[in-house]
């Protein structure tokens, strides 16, 4: 989640849009499947190389990953840099296997690096998308803001919605969800959606941002991990806390929690993400809803950094249950500063309460 939590660059460059120069790559697979697997703690078998951003953008420019189960196999959005390398965007790719992934598209718009959505005018930076099936369309939800701002680069950063087809994925212009707005948990900034289909029309967790000197209740370093519900996906109810944890219990708890995630085919757990005060590195825990509606969050590492590619953070994660075994896709932060998209992959069972 960019400069919001991360820090800067010089120059009012958020510090996960690193200015690079993109290498064109077409239709070209982005990573191969042929790496070697090492068992975590938790369980979890994790991939010794990305699975998006190391071949197809040698500096490490692919974050924020949202999959989305399609006919064919799999499409992920994800958070990219823009051709000229300066500006946050939004990129897709296509899977058969959750492994190899392709660009979405050769060419949109003279771009060639499955690049689909580019803002424009004062809303210069897109990331953290969250895709979503509607019919034959695909919805594409994400956080939008200019390239400065108060009151660090990367706010105030409000949620808008793009809709397209899934075959040509030429999107409509932004539809705005969901904006800052005074004395709510979101005053700052509107992040890292996560969204699913229910009976009632769509479900939504995102992280409020509020840096008050009066902070929210239930914020915590300025983070708040919110739920609401919405029969159409533009107008959505207010927004509630939706988890349970003690800031005091656990060193990963005191920076906040952040950069939640359904989990597809798991009704009653989510994942979420921790470490985010200066003196800690970012993890990815499981909450498990409780009786009072809200998510109980275990501190128990599902995901941890290791060395490399992920050696500085593993976290806002994007996960499913497909083909009766669980994947876990990730933002893998190097200690340079390299961002690329990671893969756990293992027993569905892990989420299960010991």
């Amino acid at each position: 989640h960019s400069a919001r939590l991360a820090g800067l660059l010089s120059g009012g460059v958020p510090m996960r849009a690193v200015p690079i120069v993109l290498a064109t790559v077409g239709f070209a697979v982005l990573i191969g499947c042929d790496v070697q697997t090492v068992p975590n703690a938790a369980g979890l078998d994790m991939r010794s190389e990305p699975v998006i951003g190391r071949l197809a953008f040698p500096n490490g420019t692919a974050s924020d990953p949202s999959v989305l189960e399609v006919p064919g196999g799999l499409l992920v959005a994800y958070t990219c840099l823009d051709d000229a390398g300066q500006t946050t965007a939004i990129c897709m790719a296509r899977s058969g296997n959750g492994v190899e992934w392709r660009t979405a598209r050769a060419t949109v718009n003279d771009r060639r690096r499955g690049t689909v959505i580019v803002a424009s005018g004062a809303d210069t930076h897109l990331e953290s998308p969250a895709l979503v099936l509607d019919g034959d369309s695909v919805l594409v939800y994400a956080s939008m803001y200019g390239a400065t701002a108060e009151p660090a680069p990367g706010f105030p950063a409000r949620l808008v919605r793009f809709r397209a087809d899934l075959i040509d994925l030429e999107f409509s212009s932004a539809q705005e969800i969901l904006a800052p707005a005074p004395e709510t948990a979101w005053c700052d900034a509107v992040y890292s959606p996560s969204i699913r289909p229910s009976d009632a029309g769509f479900e939504m967790l995102f992280v409020g941002h509020c840096y008050n000197e009066v902070q929210p209740e239930e914020a915590v370093n300025g983070l708040t991990v919110l739920r609401t519900t919405s029969t159409d996906g533009l107008s959505w109810a207010p927004a509630e806390p939706a988890l349970s944890f003690d800031p005091n219990t656990d060193p990963l708890f005191v920076g906040g929690i952040a950069e939640p995630s359904f989990i597809a085919g798991v009704d009653d757990v989510i994942l979420v993400s921790a470490g985010f005060d200066e003196a800690s590195q970012q993890h990815t825990l499981v909450a498990r809803l409780q009786d009072d509606g809200r998510y109980a969050v275990d501190p128990t590492p599902l995901l941890a950094p290791r060395t490399g590619f992920d050696g500085c953070g593993a976290f806002a994660p994007d996960a499913r249950v497909w083909n009766d075994e669980l994947f876990i896709w990730y933002l893998a932060l190097s200690c340079e500063g390299q961002f690329n998209v990671g893969l756990a992959t293992g027993d569905p069972a892990i989420l299960d309460p010991e």
